[in-house]
């Protein structure tokens, strides 16, 4: 008995009495996977249930959906399986739940609504004609848990110690030791590049359980796919019932006939993962601040200073920000870690503060910026008044023992880093009472909160049943509760989808850094997202998808500085690039007075920051294999079509780069105007693609493309790294005046050059900006520039002739 679902192409194909489902896609004609099963998998070696395991089966469909009662023959249990098609996607949303049909609580069960297993008869992409090249998009429990895209023959290096495992990744999973098998958190996305299909999986409510997706691939065989709610220690009680949570899958495929180098494979999985966001976004939307209403532009002080900050280095920063205010818009002044007494003793503040927060929150706004704190209100040291005077606030990890996760590194209050257990009651209420203290008292109104994934440890809490997610929910949205709607929430060291709906943004990549890229952290320590300016690419880059949809992605610090790094010149434009690229909030982490004017230009570059992220249009199939190394940014206005592309040299030597204009998005037989903004040069004009040479070690290039019109239309502006894409207006050519016209917006004062395109029969006559004359600089052929300085906008008026 086959029962069947439709959603737009797509069909559940449901084989009742053998327990198992189908994917197929309807107008190709062939299954997107075979005979997936549903499931449990009990605690303490109690076993596991499939729904192939059945002996009989209930079918119900009502209100455009189907379920499934799977009952076994040995156990008193009921597996309901429920199928309803996505809304505004093609594909399906599938949950199964636990029916305890005995006499006494069932505790501990996993709940599986998708078990794709090959030595259960189970297939992915099955008629596929040639061998599969499997890729896996994998995302980190956490904020520097690391994120990336892994071929089917690499394996994740563990942690030497669980105190670097558990405190940078989920302490209950370990990375799996076999090449091609991994564990991502909440969603992951199996390709297969060869076919250009792909297999978004992702759960779309994630406030209840932690859920995960596994997969595993070797040597082009696909081995098993499987997607798990962690129940935990909440209860399926007598006669009730445990639900996973909804998961979400979503096929994708390249058009047919496109090009494995085309990028076509890449940009179906791409807006899968996109709507895949979407949808768990609807469930949970993400605040709306009308304070902040567009992404953040601010100054932190970490990454110069870090725990050498003083309160005379905030008031020497906040000195030369007023100097600089006419060419560094900054609005926020965030104090970073360095001011408490130790962790967890967040009302007072150290020797170095001697005047305390609310008496420095007064200087940073008499100085006409908006104060910003740093805090980790989710944990407390060895050594804090906290701990010492609550000790029955803290997770455990036996009935004596307080949970240790890591260890604080901070010399001056080195110590145990002790998670505090956020179903207390009474630690709910210290919560509320310290953010409203910070909020309301003290007057700071943006919030960067770290090391957020202490309320999500394992242990023993105050509220036995509570799941590690229900915990950490509850410990964030009292936060919320006593900050108000208004106030800016950044999560940093978030899970990241525990944060949905609560927090205003994410950091979603570990911590930037003056250097390329901490070797002993990554190949010895074991940590997945080591501090360095490279390591930040990868999870910045693929979470691009959430940006935008689950609040805004943060990318970490711009580090602007050529001095006091171990960056070289070329990484700390890549670096600027790599922030760029990521959108979201751009917080400047230098020490203000010293930086020069190409510093300070560098960084006026990047503001405004785009609200959303770039699209890695190489995703899952970089040469660079788990980085991408082409992004782009995509203008699809009528009055300036342009496309701009982010290209990255990760390897350790100068490389000639080719850029195809088809994976950009653009037609591959028509002729685009390309300018290079670090290198400020004119390409010419380009057909199918454009040629980068001797692209330096660890480099990078910033291309803007348009159409070669046959009217006179900008080229690019050296303003702001879109070049026109964010600081161009309005552009109109008037045939019968001759004018062409541009209007350009941005904050502060700016300076730059305008490339101009005059195609034969146009030539230049006169140029005016806001009504002064200006002089043309021919750059090439019928391209000319000319130099642009303003405040906050400028017109651009261009007389020409046709030469007869």
């Amino acid at each position: 008995m086959i029962e069947t679902l439709k959603s737009g192409s797509l069909s559940i194909e449901c084989d009742v009495a053998k327990g198992e489902y189908s994917l197929r896609d309807e107008s190709r004609g062939e299954y997107v996977f075979e005979r997936a099963t549903c499931g449990a998998a009990f605690g303490s070696g109690s076993g596991a249930l499939r729904s192939s395991d059945s002996v009989s089966r209930v079918v119900d469909r009502s209100d455009g959906s189907l379920s499934v009662v799977y009952r076994f023959s040995d156990r008193r249990i009921e597996l309901a399986i429920e199928f309803e098609p996505l809304e505004g996607v093609s594909g399906f949303a599938v949950r199964v739940s636990l029916r305890n049909c005995g006499d006494s609580d069932i505790i501990g069960a996993d709940l599986y609504p998708l078990d794709l297993d090959r030595g259960r008869g189970g297939s992915l992409f099955s008629s596929a004609q040639a061998r599969p090249d499997f890729r896996f998009l994998r995302n980190g429990f956490l904020t520097w848990s690391g994120s990336d895209v892994r071929k089917w023959d690499e394996k994740l290096p563990p942690a030497i110690h669980d105190l670097i495992h558990d405190g940078c990744a989920n302490p209950e999973v370990k990375p799996p030791g076999a090449r091609g098998h991994f564990i991502s958190e909440w969603h992951g996305l199996a390709a297969d590049i060869v076919s250009g299909r792909s297999l978004a999986v992702g759960f779309i409510t994630v406030c209840d359980k932690l859920s995960q997706v596994e997969f595993k691939s070797r040597d082009g065989q696909f081995h098993f796919m499987r997607a798990v709610s962690r129940g935990e220690k909440a209860p399926a009680r007598a006669g009730g019932e445990l639900r996973s949570e909804k998961l979400a899958i979503i096929p994708a495929r390249a058009a047919e006939g496109a090009g494995r180098d085309s990028g076509a494979a890449t940009a179906a999985a791409n807006a899968s993962l996109r709507s895949y966001a979407s949808l768990a976004a609807k469930a949970a939307p993400p605040p709306v601040s009308s304070k902040f209403p567009s992404p953040p532009v601010g100054w932190c002080s970490w990454y110069f200073y870090y725990h050498r900050m003083t309160e005379r280095v905030i008031l020497e920063n906040l000195e030369a920000a007023v100097s600089l205010r006419d060419r560094l818009p900054i609005d926020i002044f965030q104090i970073d870690d360095g001011y408490e007494p130790a962790p967890g003793d967040w009302f007072d503040s150290n020797k170095k503060f001697p005047h305390g927060l609310a008496w420095l929150n007064g200087r940073i706004k008499e100085a006409g910026f908006r104060p910003g704190l740093w805090l980790a209100p989710f944990f407390a040291t060895n050594r804090s008044l906290l701990f010492r005077n609550h000790r029955d606030w803290f997770v455990r990890e036996s009935a004596n023992k307080v949970r240790r996760v890591s260890i604080w590194p901070n010399t001056d209050t080195f110590g145990w880093m002790l998670p505090l257990d956020t179903t207390h009651p009474d630690v709910l209420k210290w919560l509320g009472v310290l953010f409203s203290t910070i909020v309301n008292e003290w007057g700071y109104d943006y919030l960067k909160l770290d090391f957020l994934h202490n309320g999500a440890t394992n242990g023993i809490r105050y509220d036995p049943e509570a799941t590690r997610a229900q915990a950490f929910r509850r410990g964030l949205q009292a936060i919320r509760d006593a900050a108000g709607p208004e106030t800016y929430i950044l999560g940093c060291g978030i899970p990241i989808a525990l944060g949905l709906g609560i927090v205003n943004a994410m950091r979603v990549s570990g911590d930037t850094g003056p250097e390329w890229h901490n070797k002993f952290l990554a190949d010895f320590v074991g940590h997945p997202a080591p501090p360095s300016a490279f390591d930040v690419a990868s999870s910045n880059f693929s979470r691009h998808f959430l940006g935008g949809t689950w609040g805004w992605n943060d990318p970490d610090c711009l580090m602007c500085r050529f001095e006091d790094t171990k960056l070289t010149r070329d990484e700390v434009y890549t670096h600027a690039a790599i922030v760029a690229f990521c959108g979201g909030p751009l917080f400047i982490s230098d020490n203000l007075s010293k930086l020069t004017s190409e510093s300070i230009r560098l960084a006026s570059m990047l503001i405004p920051p785009m609200p959303q992220p770039a699209v890695p249009v190489d995703l899952f199939d970089s040469p660079a294999n788990t980085t991408p190394t082409t992004l782009v940014y995509k203008f699809d206005r009528e009055f300036d079509p342009a496309v701009v592309a982010g290209v990255f040299n990760w390897s350790d030597a100068p490389a000639d780069v080719s850029v195809s204009f088809e994976r950009l998005g653009l037609s591959a037989s028509d002729e685009f105007h390309v300018f290079e903004l670090w290198e400020q040069k004119y390409y010419g004009t380009a057909k199918g693609e454009i040629a980068l040479s001797k692209v330096p070690a660890h480099g990078s290039r910033i291309l803007a493309a348009r159409p070669a019109r046959p009217e006179p239309c900008l080229v690019a502006a050296t303003h702001h790294f879109t070049q026109g894409g964010a600081d161009l207006v309005s552009q109109k050519f008037d045939p019968a005046s001759g004018v062409l016209e541009m209007e350009f917006s941005a904050p502060a004062a700016r300076e730059g050059r305008v490339l101009i395109s005059c195609p034969a029969p146009f030539v230049p006559d006169s140029c005016l900006i806001n009504g002064e004359k200006r002089e043309l600089t021919r750059v090439s052929g019928g391209v000319f520039s000319v130099d642009m300085q303003y405040r906050d906008s400028a017109r651009l008026e261009l007389r020409v002739r046709k030469n007869s």
